[in-house]
């Protein structure tokens, strides 16, 4: 599935194309509400089996607590999606991050998370993580420039020591994680690869 939105969500509904040999989105320059209805209808899509995605990217896109709740939704609908991309949105509330970690807990088929440049902090990282915590298909987590301290950090290395399959963590730049505390989690990222 293949969606490109450059200026408003109503462009997304005359842009879907079903052919199923592509599988990628890319929503981008699109306002807060008008994200959130997009997610809306890619959900409308999915549940109508007319969308069946294998990454979606809705970086910088000022996606809101709706969004990521309708998005919650798909993940946990949508079983072939394996990359998703939420770089640069900065108004995700750590119970909104919770929410969309618990979106992964049955997943099998996500295998990675751009989670970068979205200002997660601790709280939205360790919320995350948490509501993550049953999924085991997870390979690669970006978390790079999210301010994440030690007590986030923390959370990350306990994160990986139960989560085998997950081999890539990014952490820099852009977190203020204690030199130690981030040997630490490269140490157990470099034992499984």
């Amino acid at each position: 599935m293949v969606l490109n939105v450059i200026k408003n969500a109503t462009e997304t509904a005359s842009t879907v194309d079903t052919e199923e040999s592509r599988s990628s989105s890319d929503i981008t320059s699109v306002g807060e509400s008008e994200n959130e209805r997009l997610v809306l209808k890619l959900e409308g899509l999915h549940r109508q089996g007319a969308l069946n995605l294998e990454q979606l990217d809705i970086g910088d896109c000022q996606i809101g607590e709706h969004g990521i709740n309708s998005l919650a939704r798909l993940i946990r609908a949508n079983t072939s999606l394996e990359h998703i991309c939420l770089t640069g949105n900065k108004a995700i509330s750590p119970s909104a991050w919770e929410r969309l970690g618990e979106a992964l807990q049955n997943n099998t088929s996500l295998c990675e998370c751009g989670l970068d440049y979205t200002d997660m902090r601790d709280q939205g990282v360790i919320h995350f993580l948490g509501g993550a915590e049953g999924n085991k298909s997870l390979q690669s987590l970006d978390l790079e420039g999210n301010k994440i301290g030690d007590e986030g950090g923390r959370r990350i290395l306990d994160f990986l020591r139960s989560h085998p399959n997950l081999k890539d963590v990014n952490l820099m730049p852009g977190n203020h994680i204690n030199p130690s505390l981030l040997d630490e989690i490269k140490r157990e990222i470099a034992e499984r690869n």
